[in-house]
């Protein structure tokens, strides 16, 4: 190396105390030489040589810093700060960091750092700034919000003519550790559609009918012992005796992390694991839904989301295959248990699953299902009548249209929103007119019903 490329010193293989072929004249100095992640020279307490050029390069002097940058719940958190002190440029006394002090209180984080700087600084006129850094390991955490207070204490040591002064400064930082980032994270914009159905039969053959049907969406998020949660709602009708409507329940608190649902049922305070998506060819699964199957196949579908499925280990009551969907929940929906259908369907089924309106999953078993007319429509079972009920909302009359009337004997029948029934009558043809100027503003069920099937629609009276 040329004498114009070091100031104090060169170093055999690695460059100078100036760095490599910056000038000697230039404001320049050598932090850190590394080879394979290992430190083979430093200036300084050797904090900087875990930082890269992002890390070291702030925008402003003194600074803290979060490495990773978005760290989640898997990573090794550390804390960087910059501290600078003007030097002489000629013959500095750069700052010594002698002791860091860290203190956690929940999810407040406290470091204090002492740096010991020297007055000799100052004999000189000519300053430059000297960046004094330092990395701290704080570790894992869980997920949340935390809050950082640097205090940085300084002792500046006089030249034998001015006294020694303590002085104080303080940084902060926000930051926040997030769960383990899944392959098809929660969607807060999604909505589950999913039929209850059950099977029967009698002398005059088998039958599937739907009980309920409704849907689970995200309406918030929350936080559960330190880690966030979107908040689960159903809104749906049930077909019974007396069908009813109900809206917007609270169902649960869920969550993913790193492949895997967690669930906090709405009767429950604690976390359980629901589904986990990272399971291979012949693994026994462990989670909640299908505990106890193991894994036969697995496809990808469309979008690339994993569909895994299993068989019970040990048979006994529903041997159906249990069919996990990526990011998604199951065949069956997402808390409920798996659907059967080895002799008929019966059990809860997953029909769709959309993200903001559009479709990603339908489910390919026999049953006809308008995605998009979820509560409107009428699965298109043997039997069934197609029903067209208009205008919604509604005032003085109230339409009904059969629209493939049926052989066999139905009934209408009006429910207010407690159950109540208005009015019973028989359906004897194909349009149907229905005189609702007595009823009272409000959502209304109408029930179109026979000895086999039942099916309920919302109408709302004006």
């Amino acid at each position: 190396m040329s004498q114009n490329t070091w100031e104090n010193y060169f170093m055999e293989g690695i460059g100078s105390d100036k760095g490599l072929i910056e000038n000697k004249d230039e404001h320049s100095m050598l932090i850190c030489f590394m080879r394979n992640n290992a430190s083979l020279y430093h200036n300084g307490n050797g904090s900087e040589c875990s930082l890269n050029y992002d890390d070291i390069r702030f925008p402003d002097c003194d600074k803290l810093k979060i490495s990773p940058a978005n760290p989640s719940i898997n990573d090794e958190i550390k804390i960087i700060s910059r501290e600078c002190y003007q030097v002489s440029y000629n013959n500095p006394e750069n700052p010594v960091i002698t002791d860091n002090i860290l203190n956690t209180y929940d999810n407040s984080i406290i470091l204090e750092q002492y740096y010991n700087y020297y007055d000799e600084n100052n004999t000189n006129g000519i300053k430059m700034l000297h960046p004094a850094f330092d990395t701290i390991e704080i570790g894992n955490l869980n997920a949340g919000e935390y809050s950082v207070e640097l205090i940085i204490h300084t002792i500046h040591h006089g030249d034998g003519y001015t006294d020694t002064v303590f002085y104080d400064k303080s940084q902060y930082l926000s930051f926040v550790v997030a769960h383990t980032t899944s392959r098809f994270p929660i969607d807060p914009l999604a909505k589950w559609k999913i039929s209850d159905i059950s099977w029967y039969y009698d002398n005059e053959g088998s039958y599937e009918k739907i009980n309920e049907k409704y849907e689970y969406f995200i309406d918030s998020d929350t936080t559960i012992h330190s880690q966030k949660y979107y908040k689960l709602f159903k809104s749906g009708i049930a077909y019974y005796d007396t069908p009813f409507y109900y809206e917007k329940v609270y169902a649960g608190a869920i969550r993913d992390d790193d492949n895997r649902f967690y669930i906090v049922r709405k009767d429950q305070n604690s976390a359980v694991l629901l589904i986990d998506y990272n399971l291979e060819l012949g693994d026994t699964i462990r989670s909640e839904i299908g505990y106890g199957s193991i894994i036969n196949k697995i496809e990808i579908l469309a979008d690339g989301r994993k569909c895994i499925s299993s068989v019970p280990e040990i048979c006994g009551g529903c041997c159906s295959t249990i069919t996990l969907l990526e990011g998604i929940g199951h065949s069956g929906g997402i808390m409920e248990d798996p659907p059967c259908y080895h002799i008929g369907y019966y059990g809860h089924y997953l029909n769709c699953y959309e993200i903001n309106g559009e479709l990603i999953y339908q489910t390919d078993i026999p049953l006809v299902v308008d995605c998009e007319n979820f509560f409107s429509s009428v699965d298109d079972l043997p039997g069934v009548p197609n029903v067209n009920i208009h205008p919604v909302p509604a005032t003085d009359m109230l339409s009904v249209d059969i629209l493939n009337m049926p052989d066999k004997q139905f009934f209408i029948s009006i429910f207010d929103i407690t159950g109540s029934l208005i009015l019973t009558r028989e359906i004897q043809s194909n349009k149907n007119e229905i005189d609702i100027q007595h009823l009272e503003k409000g959502i209304y069920l109408v029930r179109i019903y026979n000895e086999v099937t039942s099916n309920a629609y919302k109408v709302i009276v004006e």
